[in-house]
């Protein structure tokens, strides 16, 4: 069945509101904000008319769509600027237009940034030259929405609330498209969440159009208390904007125009010079951020990131960026200055964490970020990114939800990526975006390395188990096991599995082997790998198809005694479920803390020799829980040997309130 396509004004221009001269030469769209109509721009619209009247001895023509701008109302944000775009076309067939003006409150502000980018080279309205083209964005959320401290508390609660509701409207929005025969539309307001892929395009939009850009005059309420400056704010795409602080005014009374105050007239004396003032009024603006943006490197040729994973703070990642750096200057494909690397960290990431998926997309929200800042930056490079373990995840997640994030080079390292990741579908998108560029700078061919390891319990266990079962809905989706079972798409390289554990691939053995793959240009470069150090086939039980079976029962078991089996010990036998284990730790704890200070005086070599001693200690601790855990207390649950120590139930409700509470630290940690 072919689904409808849903048009938002079926009507046309007819389905809009209007003001002034419908024969003027001058047009003027206006676009209201989030639960809004066309009658709260309305003071806009009047002070645009005495604008026109006053400075320009004419009238303009104004029009107010009707946006599907309630906070549960679902549009394709991309999709409803072209179809602006196109009426706005078939108007302008029967009349000629001097200039054009978009003006924009909170969301409709980026609309009218997204209607700019769809109308260039776009049919009469991409005739316009820029100069004659001027966006006027009212407290714009160009940076995107989040739940942060500058909100009220009231607002905090509502916006977490409706933050809750968000899959409840996507599951509606799936049921009325079915009924209807129609696509599917996404909910407007998470496309403006920070970091989103909208935004991300928009912002690479203001990249790509530095040299053809309108006059953008941006106002920003000095109180605004639902949007901050961080949100309205964008500094990198946002470089070349005029800023007017508008004194007294939040998210709301930007708009009110009310003359029986003197704020309401300043306000509307500052939204009419936001009209007429140009980029040469530098006195005028404000500059928003009290920082500078990094100088543009247009000799750069080659960025590559190189990003850490989970239980990690990516120390390393310089390490092999030094390497990327010495090969890029030996092989002479380039000097110093030519190269950049990006070894920006995202923080610790424990395991906890990562099984949530809306801490993981916090992260790629972060590094699409970074993307966007590189390319403003190194405009003219190519990019290349290396990759372990959840940095690995970031990369693939982005680059199959955001079309317009490009990477010649891509290496993984312990992935925790599903091996049934569509790669095809992403490098044949490369090639058609490199066939449609001009920049020969840019043009090249897409490889994507990936390394598996023979030994790599981390992936073996919970992201594996994503690939076995169908758990999109509880980790969502792309998560697996790519660092154990290779990716089934033939356009991936790398078949036999590095020696070792989860971090095999990211040793200093192998930190030239990653540098060459990410550096080297033209046609596939021989890269001889250390025969030593890989091997064609995995260690039991990460083989196929033994690990199909053998991870969802390692991770029943797992279950099983973290939320039964220890939360009954503690229930049963609390005082020597607590006692023998800290007994134990602290033991050890002595001493390996004296085995260190004995070591201090050592020669490194040594040193690293001796502390052998030290791990067979931790081993042993850690074998001596395991065995009391299973063996002795396993026996004493089945006796009253200790049932007069702890009548009543208030302690044993104690005892595993706290055993819960300690495993929810551990995994924080871990």
């Amino acid at each position: 069945m072919v689904k409808k396509t849903y048009s938002y004004f079926p009507n046309g221009i007819d389905d809009w509101e209007t003001m002034g001269d419908n024969k003027s030469n001058d047009l003027v769209l206006l676009l209201h904000g989030m639960d809004c109509g066309p009658q709260t721009v309305g003071n806009l619209a009047n002070s645009v008319l005495n604008v026109w009247r006053s400075k320009k001895a004419s009238s303009c023509f104004i029009l107010i769509p009707h946006l599907p701008f309630h906070w549960k109302d679902s549009a394709d944000l991309k999709k409803l600027s072209e179809e602006i775009v196109k009426h706005l076309n078939t108007l302008l067939l029967s009349k000629s237009i001097n200039s054009f003006t978009i003006i924009g409150h909170s969301a409709g502000g980026v609309l009218a940034q997204s209607i700019f980018m769809i109308s260039r080279n776009n049919g009469e309205l991409g005739k316009i030259l820029p100069a004659n083209i001027r966006l006027v964005l009212i407290s714009p959320l160009n940076q995107g929405w989040e739940i942060s401290h500058h909100l009220p508390l009231s607002k905090k609660i509502s916006w977490s609330a409706g933050k809750i509701l968000i899959p409840l409207l996507s599951i509606l929005e799936y049921i009325r498209a079915k009924c209807a025969s129609r696509e599917r539309r996404p909910l407007w307001i998470m496309q403006l969440q920070r970091g989103s892929p909208f935004l991300t395009w928009l912002r690479l939009q203001w990249l790509e159009s530095k040299h053809t850009a309108p006059t953008v005059v941006q106002l920003l309420g000095s109180i605004d208390e639902i949007v901050s400056w961080r949100d309205m704010v964008d500094m990198v795409s946002g470089e070349r904007f005029l800023y007017l602080n508008v004194p007294h005014s939040d998210h709301v009374t930007i708009l009110n125009f009310d003359e029986s105050t003197g704020l309401g007239q300043r306000r509307r004396e500052i939204f009419e010079q936001s009209l007429t003032i140009e980029a040469d009024e530098q006195e005028q603006t404000i500059q928003p951020w009290d920082v500078s943006l990094p100088p543009i490197e247009p000799q750069v040729e080659r960025v590559v990131f190189v990003i850490h994973g989970i239980r990690d703070e990516g120390h390393w990642t310089q390490k092999i960026g030094l390497n990327a750096r010495k090969i890029f200057v030996s092989e002479n494909i380039g000097t110093k200055s030519e190269i950049a690397i990006i070894t920006s960290s995202y923080g610790y990431f424990s395991m906890l964490e990562f099984l949530k998926y809306g801490k993981r997309m916090e992260k790629i929200h972060w590094l699409t970020n970074k993307y966007v800042e590189a390319r403003r930056r190194y405009p003219n490079a190519k990019f290349s990114y290396i990759a372990h373990s959840n940095g690995t995840y970031l990369l693939a997640h982005a680059l199959e939800n955001y079309p317009d994030m490009n990477f010649e080079r891509v290496i993984f390292a312990g992935s925790v990526v599903s091996f049934k990741y569509n790669w095809q579908k992403i490098v044949e998108r490369y090639k058609r975006q490199q066939q449609n560029t001009n920049d020969e700078n840019q043009l090249g061919e897409m490889r994507v390395l990936n390394f598996t390891a023979t030994f790599d319990w981390v992936v073996g266990l919970l992201p594996m188990i994503a690939d076995i079962f169908p758990l999109n809905w509880l980790f969502g989706p792309n998560l697996g096991g790519a660092g154990v079972i290779p990716f089934k798409s033939q356009d991936v390289e790398g078949g036999d599995s590095k020696i070792g554990s989860h971090s095999a691939a990211i040793q200093e053995d192998n930190w030239e082997f990653l540098a060459k793959f990410a550096v080297i240009d033209g046609p596939s470069p021989e890269i001889k790998k250390d025969d030593s150090t890989f091997r064609d086939d995995r260690t039991f039980p990460f083989t196929e198809p033994a690990i199909y079976f053998i991870c969802p029962l390692v991770i029943l078991l797992l279950l099983t005694i973290i939320l039964f089996y220890l939360p009954y010990l503690a229930w049963t036998n609390l005082y020597l479920f607590w006692g023998v284990p800290i007994i134990l730790l602290f033991v050890s704890g002595i001493t390996v803390a004296l085995l260190e200070s004995s070591l201090a005086h050592l020669p490194i070599d040594e040193r690293l020799k001796k502390r052998r001693h030290t791990k067979i200690i931790l081993l042993i601790t850690i074998a001596a829980i395991l065995v009391w855990f299973f063996g002795i207390v396993g026996f004493l649950i089945y006796s009253d040997l200790w049932h007069d120590y702890y009548t009543g139930q208030g302690l044993r409700t104690i005892s595993v309130a706290t055993y819960f509470y300690v495993i929810s630290k551990i995994l924080t940690k871990v």
